[in-house]
């Protein structure tokens, strides 16, 4: 029983299933395309504690990269967005 009426959290599986909508959803994807998202934690000092990275693959062996110095839970649309610009404008 919850008597704070505090909502908790989501499963990670959650999260992970709102990213790839959005990105299906932003970047026009069909089903057939691959998604894939993975939490990285880093040691080294110039890069953040951790950060989610997207996999795009249209094809075997073709993957673009989305990167976002957040948790999955904590990304928002903007964040896509901004991770997304460069694949938009056709930058690599």
């Amino acid at each position: 029983m919850n008597l704070l009426g505090a909502q908790s959290p989501l499963p990670r599986h959650s999260y992970y299933a709102r990213l790839k909508r959005w990105t299906r959803e932003f970047l026009h994807l069909d089903e057939d395309v691959t998604l894939t998202i993975q939490k990285l934690r880093f040691a080294e000092p110039r890069c953040p504690d951790l950060e989610t990275v997207i996999g795009i693959s249209r094809a075997p062996g073709q993957w673009r990269r989305l990167r976002i110095a957040r948790l999955a839970a904590d990304v928002t649309r903007e964040d896509l967005r901004t991770a997304a610009s460069h694949l938009l404008t056709g930058n690599p």
